[in-house]
């Protein structure tokens, strides 16, 4: 094992819950019949990703332009609200002390993941920080564009990276990339098929370096 690269909502920080909240309200304005199903569509994707799903499916008048403004708006209230997944700072230590490199692939704008690890103190644990910006517009999850770039960041080869991911669309980015995947089932996270995961957890205490270096 040469790395292990962590999604960022709902796997580092637990947004998940203030994410379906926030954008209930927002998508009941600009889509017919919104429901959980919809939501569940977009875990794991960029923005621009997400607008050109619900462009195709349901013909939605709002512009990429406006809809990328009230996007952030959206983002500025969930990560006013959200705090580290519980178990994180201890296990981010454990990887520490065991030297294995760190990284986080996330299909948010870099401005809010880095803001947000900078303020909980953990943004040093990792060596690479790879998001929305560092991959083209329609490069996001689920395709595996963000995690090869992420392994050749760490100068490391895919298959001896782990991914930890709590959405289909990160496992599949992990899995079509050739790396293990962990899926991770927490209680306030959005459902989401885990099936292709290498095994699931539903909590960091779950974890251990021997555990973690087993599967590869």
């Amino acid at each position: 094992m040469d790395a292990i690269i962590f999604d960022f909502d709902g796997v580092i920080v637990d947004s998940e819950k203030y994410w379906r909240r926030e954008e209930k309200k927002f998508f009941n304005s600009v889509i017919p019949h919104w429901n959980e199903a919809d939501h569940h569509k977009i875990v794991g994707m960029t923005m621009a990703g997400s607008y050109e799903l619900f462009k195709k499916e349901y013909k939605i008048a709002i512009s990429l332009e406006k809809y990328l403004e009230k996007y952030r708006d959206i983002a500025r209230r969930v990560y006013e609200q959200c705090s580290l997944i519980e178990g994180m700072t201890v296990l981010l230590g454990k990887l520490q002390k065991a030297t294995i490199p760190l990284a986080v692939a996330s299909s948010a704008p870099g401005e809010w993941v880095r803001h947000i690890l900078k303020n909980q103190g953990i943004i040093g644990y990792f060596r690479a920080i790879v998001t929305a910006e560092d991959i083209g517009e329609h490069e996001g999850k689920p395709k595996p564009a963000i995690y090869l770039l992420t392994a050749k960041k760490l100068g490391v080869r895919p298959e001896t990276c782990i991914a930890i991911e709590d959405a289909t669309n990160g496992i599949l980015a992990a899995k079509t990339a050739g790396m293990q995947c962990i899926g991770v089932d927490f209680p306030d996270g959005t459902p989401q098929d885990l099936s292709q995961a290498d095994f699931v957890i539903t909590n960091f205490n779950e974890l251990s370096v021997e555990r973690l270096q087993s599967l590869i």
